[in-house]
Order: structure tokens, then sequence, then C-alpha cells
């Protein structure tokens, strides 16, 4: 069995990729603007693979809805508003067709996804999303102005045909539109992050440097308590408090295996206890 676990865990490629770029605060809302349309153009080629789902919008549904308004009453064909809602549906995926597909899209996700984003890769199996702004200020989910912004950073899993969009459409866009700004492509490093709110899995470096999955089950101020899962074996516990930051610490890895949560009770039990402990403590 361990060999089985040690054999898999080896044979583990890298998990997650990011795009980061220090110098962003050249590029004008402009030019962001002809990136997101020159991908549009792009992509196109890739809405036939039944892996990902892509919504395009450098235009907002609703700036195209105002547009086609505006058009039909100063054309005087105010009886056609009604077919507006439809016209949109056409140009761009609906909720209800998305969330058909992807259960874990709701109408929330959805809204917020179309109306503050020029471009969104979603990975059907998944369920990761990979988002570009329709505004340059909004990297990061940052509203701040161009001399408070933050680096350029956006973290993507590597699946088949989801990451290949990212990594052959998406990055050499960028790199053509903005060559002085030196957007890089490289491996995610989890080693110097402190703050893992929002995350739920992570890859554990244990000491003969093989990485494992785990699961992330609270943050308390500079600790995460994590649940090995299926691993015991090769962690040598169930569960344990970890500092952060911490170079053992990683993306997790690519393993197409159960999720981490399915432990038993009684492991549920023990962990319940553990947090209850340190947060008496």
């Amino acid at each position: 069995f361990n060999y089985l676990l040690t054999t898999l865990i080896n044979s583990v490629t890298k998990s997650m990729s990011v795009i980061c770029c220090d110098n962003i605060y050249n590029i004008k809302q402009q030019q962001w603007e002809k990136l997101l349309y020159a991908i549009d153009q792009e992509i196109v080629s890739l809405y036939d693979h039944q892996e990902i789902i892509i919504l395009s919008t450098p235009s907002s549904p609703q700036q195209i809805k105002s547009t086609l308004l505006t058009f039909l009453i100063e054309s005087r064909n105010e009886y056609c508003i009604f077919c507006c809602d439809l016209i949109v549906d056409f140009l761009y995926f609906d909720c209800e067709y998305i969330a058909s597909r992807i259960p874990q899209i709701t109408t929330d996700i959805y809204s917020y996804l179309t109306r503050n984003n020029g471009l969104t890769i979603i990975h059907r199996k998944s369920g990761d999303i990979f988002n570009l702004p329709r505004h340059i200020g909004n990297i990061n989910g940052d509203d701040r102005t161009c001399e408070q912004r933050r680096p350029f950073k956006i973290e993507f899993m590597n699946h088949a045909v989801y990451s290949d969009a990212i990594q052959y459409f998406i990055y050499p866009q960028l790199l053509k539109f903005f060559p002085n700004a030196h957007f890089k492509l490289i491996d995610a490093d989890w080693s110097k992050r402190s703050e893992f709110y929002g995350i739920y899995r992570a890859g554990y470096r244990c000491d003969d440097g093989n990485i494992i999955p785990c699961d992330i089950i609270i943050q308390s101020s500079n600790k995460i308590f994590i649940h090995y899962g299926s691993f015991v074996a090769v962690a040598g516990s169930r569960f344990e408090w970890i500092s952060t930051p911490n170079d053992k610490i990683s993306p997790p890895p690519k393993l197409d295996l159960a999720p981490l949560r399915s432990f038993a009770t009684a492991a549920n039990n023990d962990i319940n206890l553990q947090i209850q402990t340190m947060m008496q403590a």
C-alpha cells in the first residue's frame, strides 16, 4: 500500500500556476479593453471543448442591452424592445444554461462573473474559475487607483484544456499587448503565504520531499489546522496544526481522488475536540 502511495505521489505534476506582473501601473484602461476584444476573437476556437465553459464578455450584458434599447427607441422600433433579453441570452450563455452544466454556479455567482469580468473560463469537472476583469483597476478584486494598485497575480489549477486555454491563448496575448510590463507564467508558490481563508485544499511537503494532498479545516491567527485524509500512512498523523507561512505548504497536488472531506465521523470528532481545545487555550 505504501509503495503504491509513493508511486502515485511521485507521478504528480505541478498542480497550480500563476500569471503575475509587478509592473501594471502604466497599463491604461483603453489598452486593457483592446486586449479583451483580441482574446474574444482568438478564444472562440475553444468553444467546442466539453471540459470548459467560456464567458467572453468584453462588453457587459447590461451595456449591450442598454445599447440595443437606445437603438430601438431612436429608430422608432419600440415594439421590438421585448427582444432585447433574447438577444443578450443568445450572445452570452444565460444563467440557467450554466447552472445546468455546473451546479456550483448560482445566480449570484453568475451575475458577479458577467458584471465584473471581461473573460471567464470555468472548468466543468472541478468548478475552478479563471477571470480577467473588465477593468484593469479590478485586478485581484482591487478597485484602487493606478498608483495604489497591487501587483497582478492570478492563480489557476492545471487541468487539461482549461490550463491550456490560459497558457496558450491568454498569456501570449498579455505578452503581445504589454511587452514592457514583463508578465510571467510560473509555478505557484505558497511557501510564503500567510492567509488561507477561503482555501480548503492544499499540499503538504513531507520530509522525503513528496507532496501529499490535505484539507484545510480552519485557520486561526498564524496557524492552519489540516487533515491528511487517505494519506495518514505517509504523513504520520491524521491531522495537525501548522504555522504559516511555511515552506512545507504548497498548492494541492493534481490527484484525481475522492474529496478529502469525506473522512470518518470519528475523525471529525477528534478534529472538533482539537479545535475546541485550541480555542480555549
